[in-house]
């Protein structure tokens, strides 16, 4: 079912994989984490091997925390967090 979601709104002119994540993540509760930017930055500076496939990503992270809407929530909020106190590029 959640598949069919997010053909529908990559469907829609404008919207790519990480607006459709947010979409399904905040306003469907869904458990979808978000790649974003600062995820990328952040990974990046600890030595993780960022993947250029969005899709992978995300899996990569929802595989290593537990599959929880509330978790992944705190997860991205805190990443949020230190971009805008760490990261000034």
């Amino acid at each position: 079912m959640v598949y069919l979601w997010i053909l529908e709104l990559l469907a829609i002119y404008g919207v790519g994989k990480e607006t459709a994540d947010c979409i399904l993540k905040y306003a469907l509760d869904k458990p979808y984490f978000v790649i974003d930017a600062y995820t990328r930055r952040l990974f990046k500076r600890i030595v993780f091997h960022v993947s250029d496939d969005y899709d992978g990503f995300r899996r990569m992270i929802e595989q290593s925390i537990n599959n929880d809407i509330h978790m992944y929530n705190e997860y991205h909020a805190l990443i949020v967090k230190h971009a805008t106190i760490y990261s000034k590029v």
